[in-house]
């Protein structure tokens, strides 16, 4: 069974300073674990304040476990705070 994710769980999920971050992160995190969460482009049309493109990716790569992105932009995913940011 999969679960379709409300766009304020994402939003909750990368803002450290939203008091359901930790939340949000515990429950999500599992959820994608167990291969569970889904989401769509839609979820991240309402999300204002962060690169869409860059959120998408970022929530893609972890819905389907992988934690590390390898970029040289890493300003903005840093800003995520959810996807470890590799650059070599």
């Amino acid at each position: 069974m999969l679960i379709g994710i409300d766009t304020c769980v994402l939003v909750y999920f990368v803002d450290k300073g939203n008091p359901y971050h930790e939340e949000a992160k515990a429950a999500l995190g599992k959820l994608m674990e167990s291969g569970k969460a889904t989401i769509t482009p839609q979820n991240l049309s309402g999300i204002k304040g962060y690169k869409l493109f860059d959120t998408f990716l970022a929530a893609t790569y972890l819905s389907d476990g992988i934690t590390t992105i390898y970029t040289y932009n890493t300003k903005d995913f840093e800003r995520l705070g959810a996807i470890r940011v590799w650059k070599p």
